[in-house]
């Protein structure tokens, strides 16, 4: 009944609010039984809905992927193209148009943190699968591209910044370094990698237990190992290295940033981050450079545990010091030198490298 009085009267901002409030109630109520009817619900409160409204049913899906994962896989897949439309939506007519005021300002500041927190909420809840899903998979760069090239880069918030390569983070841990999901993403960081590979010749394989991104993907009936899923992840391989890679060091190099400035530290951290990983991964399916001695740099290998099991030969070291670095004018001795230093420095060590290299060369 309040799905179909809501198809009618959605134009009314009251109807909307009611709906929100009784959406809220279900979800307490029935757990996992409202989660059938979230879709057509969601989707005929975000037709007409202003900022504000979608500020808070963007808080409140990012609740419910993390309270009902896995099983919410399907529903969470169904509703990512139109909410994701109707972010940008907003976005695009404030680049085009200007905001109104001072207040939509800030709406819409806060509207670009709600959009990654929720992307983010995703990937925390090993959701990532939902991506991949046939429906959304084929707009999987169309999505990722306004956050590598534009809230990436976003001099007027570091916080959007911080939060933005954050998401570009856990896409390179998802489709990069554990494609087939056989680790959570929260812990998945480039240490945990690091320990991984060593402990892997005297471990014991985990896969006999189905981790939840496997069980989401299951829920989906999306095969990981498939070729469509490689498809997809290859897609994205090729834009981190097009896109991502140059944003890492264009971002902190533009005139507006602030170095020393709390917030644009932590984005800095991000970027290392997501270097090392990149590292780790190895990147082997983008051939690039000259055949270097760097080309020769062998990426982490695993044994036993089943990730990474695309990594080969360390092309990402190679591109960057023959091919990324060279080509911002990086001489190639220092290139050289900045591989080196994020193949052997700890993450915070690498941080304190990352920004005098940045200040020397910017």
């Amino acid at each position: 009944m309040c799905i179909a009085i809501l198809e009618v009267l959605r134009t009314s901002q009251l109807v909307r609010e009611a709906s929100r409030a009784t959406l809220s109630r279900m979800l307490s109520v029935l757990g996992t039984e409202a989660l059938p009817y979230l879709p057509r619900l969601i989707d005929n409160l975000v037709r007409n809905c202003a900022v504000e409204e979608l500020l808070d049913l963007l808080g409140l899906i990012g609740l419910v992927v993390f309270k009902f994962k896995p099983y919410v896989a399907p529903t969470a897949s169904k509703l990512l193209l139109p909410v994701i439309s109707k972010v940008y939506g907003f976005l695009d007519k404030v680049a085009h148009e200007g905001a109104a005021g001072t207040d939509e300002a800030v709406l819409l500041q806060d509207l670009r943190k709600a959009y990654l927190s929720l992307i983010g909420a995703i990937f925390n809840a090993d959701l990532d699968s939902i991506f991949l899903d046939p429906q959304n998979s084929q707009h999987l760069v169309l999505i990722f591209q306004p956050i590598a090239t534009q809230l990436a880069v976003d001099h007027n918030n570091a916080q959007c910044q911080r939060l933005a390569f954050n998401v570009i983070f856990k896409a390179i841990q998802a489709w990069v370094v554990d494609p087939l999901g056989y680790h959570t993403l929260a812990t998945l960081t480039p240490a945990a990698v690091a320990a991984l590979n060593n402990s892997a010749r005297t471990g014991t394989r985990s896969a006999d237990r189905q981790m939840l991104r496997q069980a989401a993907a299951q829920a989906l009936g999306l095969d990981l190992a498939s070729s469509n899923a490689k498809d997809v992840r290859d897609q994205f391989k090729q834009f981190v290295m097009s896109t991502v890679v140059r944003s890492c060091f264009e971002t902190p190099t533009q005139p507006q940033f602030q170095m020393s400035d709390a917030q644009s530290s932590l984005v800095v951290s991000e970027i290392s981050g997501v270097l090392q990983l990149l590292l780790v991964a190895g990147m082997p399916a983008v051939a690039h450079g000259d055949g270097s001695a760097m080309a020769a740099m062998e990426a982490p290998q695993l044994l036993s545990v089943p990730i990474g099991t695309e990594l080969g030969q360390n092309q990402f070291a190679s591109y960057l010091s023959t091919v990324l670095l060279p080509s911002m004018g990086c001489p190639e001795n220092m290139a050289a030198e900045f591989v080196q230093a994020l193949s052997t420095l700890g993450q915070r060590q690498f941080k304190k490298y990352f920004v005098a290299f940045l200040t020397n060369n910017s």
